[in-house]
Parts: C-alpha cells; sequence; structure tokens
C-alpha cells in the first residue's frame, strides 16, 4: 500500500477524531426560556387570557406531593429571542474544555501510533 495514502488516513482519522468534543460544543442545543405568569386576581382565568393574546404559552399541573398546597396549575410564556451574539456567547463557553479534550485525544493517539512504531515497527490495531 501506498505511504502516502496511510499517512493521509491517518491524518484524516486524526481530524475527525480530534474535533468531535468541538463539534459537539459548537452544535449544542440551547433550550428556549419561559417565565411564568402569575395570577394576581382569583377573578382572571390567565389560560383563557393567554390563549386570546395568541403569544406562544405552555400550562402544566405542578404536583409537588399528595394533597400539598403547592399543588397549582402553573401558566408559562416563551420569553424573546436572545440576540445572535448572546446565543453564540453561551455556545462558546464549553469551547476551551472541548479543545483540551480534544487536544487530550490527538496526543493519545499520536503516542501510541509512535511508540507502536517504536518497539513493533507496525501501527496497533486497538
Amino acid at each position: 500500500m501506498n505511504i502516502k495514502a496511510v499517512v493521509a488516513c491517518v491524518l484524516w482519522a486524526l481530524l475527525l477524531q480530534g474535533c468531535e468534543s468541538t463539534y459537539r460544543s459548537f452544535n449544542k442545543d440551547i433550550p428556549d426560556k419561559y417565565i411564568e405568569v402569575v395570577q394576581d386576581d382569583p377573578n382572571v382565568d390567565v389560560e383563557a387570557t393567554l390563549k386570546a393574546s395568541g403569544k406562544p404559552y405552555v400550562c402544566k399541573e405542578l404536583y409537588f406531593g399528595h394533597n400539598s398546597s403547592q399543588n397549582r396549575r402553573a401558566c408559562f410564556i416563551k420569553l424573546p429571542e436572545d440576540d445572535q451574539l448572546e446565543r453564540l456567547k453561551i455556545k462558546m463557553e464549553g469551547t476551551p474544555q472541548a479543545m483540551l479534550l480534544d487536544t487530550g485525544k490527538n496526543v493519545l493517539v499520536v503516542g501510541e501510533v509512535f511508540l507502536g512504531f517504536l518497539f513493533f515497527g507496525y501501527v496497533p490495531l486497538d
């Protein structure tokens, strides 16, 4: 087999393996933010008001325990979208750790290949 092809395959594998954590860090899904709508007037139905407004909302039963005084129905509205820079900031927070993990993987793979050539004259295939 051509040595250039082997070297190219090893470098391609290192690139794919070595960028996995960084790729996952950049592509993580940022959850939407919601805020609870609190009912001030007991005569007003919050869910009906939200339905009439046409804004996206979600209502859920909050259950804290059997016959708990905290059990209630709560409604939440979606907060407006953050600006693009804020979303990018959240994605970039995990980048240093991901790059460190990728560097460690690359060092491990290169070291194993080097030691395989040095002591055994071949690439270990474990």
